[in-house]
């Protein structure tokens, strides 16, 4: 049986890395405010740093908790996430849709040419994205999808 497995872009990884460490960096900073008593508006600033920096921290979390590691063999598609794992057949896929991201500056001018990804949209509603902004070998998983599936109907 034939399969193949995810292999997750180390800039991915270093780009999260990077993050946290600037925003930790932003959270300690901001706790040396907290050390001055007497200046109110630096600790009611620093608190609201440190707030929003935790919240930021959570939410990145929550993106890198997405898809760790996914394994498309002859019968389905295996997806590990932090958590969990659960098995797509291919039966249950609906459709593949291709999609494209683009990052604009503030004035509508994009800064790259973006990124095409896939959305595998399921039967029961629910998506499964693949992009190759996550994934190295995003083009040689879609094939393979995209053979399976054709070999099914």
């Amino acid at each position: 049986m034939q399969s193949i497995e995810s292999r997750i872009r180390k800039l991915y990884i270093g780009s999260v890395v990077f993050i946290h460490i600037i925003a930790f960096t932003i959270i300690t900073i901001s706790a040396t405010y907290l050390r001055d008593i007497f200046y109110v508006e630096k600790r009611i600033t620093a608190g609201v740093i440190i707030a929003s920096m935790l919240i930021y921290i959570i939410s990145v979390w929550k993106g890198v908790m997405n898809p760790k590691k996914i394994i498309v063999n002859t019968n389905c598609i295996k997806v590990y996430n932090a958590k969990s794992s659960y098995e797509i057949a291919f039966s249950e896929i609906d459709k593949i849709q291709k999609e494209k991201t683009q990052i604009f500056r503030t004035h509508g001018v994009p800064l790259t040419d973006g990124f095409i990804y896939s959305k595998i949209i399921l039967k029961q509603g629910k998506t499964l994205i693949i992009s190759p902004d996550k994934f190295d070998n995003y083009t040689e998983i879609m094939a393979f999808i995209n053979v399976q599936i054709n070999n099914r109907t």
